[in-house]
């Protein structure tokens, strides 16, 4: 079983260890960092399946998925016919990361971590507002209350700082 206070502390970890200022000036440029710094440490988070592996800009196929959308990263076990019998298994995390989002854009992330955690069955959906402590926390859809994290982080003055909202 996942154990979700370890996975939001790593995760709060590794927010916290990207300390260059040039990575809050681009989603990609953050998305890189925060994959190499997060999977350093996944095998810290307990619960997790030892064949997990992160992976970036996963292309979601309507055929194979039943869906389209593009989660930044997720964290899953690659699917294997011989050990699950579809895709709903081995899918633990999703995330969405947004530079400087705005409501409305925190809305559509939101969305697309509920679409995905209802069609492959995700454990837990996190939601990353780079450069702003905001978590627009607000703008969770349903279908994702109680099953999402969403963080917000920023740099000043070299000092890391998080918003932190959880269902």
């Amino acid at each position: 079983m996942l154990d979700e206070n370890e996975l939001l502390r790593v995760i709060r970890e590794s927010l916290r260890a990207i300390s260059e200022p040039r990575f809050f000036q681009s989603e990609r440029g953050f998305q890189g960092e925060f994959l190499s710094v997060l999977r350093a440490r996944l095998p810290d988070i307990r619960g997790l399946d030892s064949d997990v592996i992160i992976e970036q800009e996963y292309q979601k196929r309507a055929q194979e998925h039943g869906l389209t959308i593009r989660p930044d990263l997720i964290i899953h076990v690659p699917f294997d016919a011989r050990r699950y019998p579809d895709r709903k298994h081995g899918n633990y995390i999703v995330f969405e990361l947004k530079l400087r989002a705005s409501p409305n854009g925190a809305r559509v992330a939101f969305s697309h971590i509920a679409r995905l955690m209802e069609i492959l069955h995700y454990t837990l959906g996190v939601f990353i507002n780079i450069g702003s402590s905001e978590t627009h926390f607000s703008e969770v859809v349903k279908p994702a209350t109680g099953r999402v994290a969403a963080f917000g982080v920023t740099i000043e003055n070299g000092q890391i700082e998080i918003g932190e909202n959880v269902t």
